[in-house]
């Protein structure tokens, strides 16, 4: 073999080495592309599942809160005050028994009670304590907890020196007392309620029939 033709077939070797380089280059950068695509679409997969498990976290905790609640309505204290009349056990002091049920499933406890009473003239029906009542108010805090479907007797004892001069228009109910105040208690799981209650007393007897609802400052919550 000539030098010549030695030459030209190191030259051929080398050109077509090259190629074989330049394939594999190419080669190359399509799996780097495949792999970035492949690694991007992955990304977004792994984006949507932590998106689809914090929505499923979302509403999983959503669904437990509405148990929960659903829970603490169905077994937690309700309390309701009824009117029982007015008494007046000794001279110029005025008595009125209220009677307190729990409704609920469990007991109420940290019990407070905080009223007031006023005499009003006209429709007793009509006095709403948030427009009439008076700011200060005689609080009984008690310990005392009422079991699920049991009532207790609450007594609020006033002096009854404002009352002389009206007894004869209670009596022939052109004038009437309303007593009104709130109930704070706990329920088991800790959380503080208020039932709220007006009610208004007039006649002769001041009976516990005589003893009415005034249409506003009642509630139970």
């Amino acid at each position: 073999m000539s030098v010549i033709r030695v030459q030209r077939a190191l030259e051929v070797r080398a050109v077509e080495a090259a190629e074989a380089s330049a394939l594999q280059a190419k080669r190359a950068v399509d799996a780097s592309i495949i792999s970035i695509g492949l690694s991007v679409l992955a990304l977004f997969a792994l984006l949507a599942t932590i998106l689809q498990g914090r929505m499923a976290l979302k509403r999983a905790t959503l669904a437990n809160k509405i148990a929960s609640d659903s829970a603490e309505k169905q077994l937690r204290a309700y309390l309701s005050v009824e009117p029982m009349g007015v008494t007046v056990p000794e001279k110029n002091r005025i008595t009125f028994p209220l009677n307190v049920i729990n409704h609920g499933a469990t007991p109420a406890s940290a019990i407070e009670f905080v009223s007031d009473f006023l005499v009003v003239e006209g429709e007793p029906r009509e006095f709403d304590p948030k427009q009439y009542g008076r700011s200060e108010d005689h609080s009984l805090p008690s310990e005392t907890m009422i079991g699920p479907g049991i009532n207790q007797f609450v007594y609020a004892t006033y002096s009854d020196d404002c009352l002389r001069e009206h007894r004869t228009a209670i009596g022939s109910r052109k004038a009437a007392i309303v007593h009104y105040g709130m109930i704070r208690y706990d329920d088991v799981f800790g959380k503080s309620h208020v039932t709220n209650f007006s009610f208004y007393h007039w006649g002769e007897e001041l009976s516990a029939e005589e003893s009415k609802r005034c249409r506003f400052g009642n509630s139970v919550t």
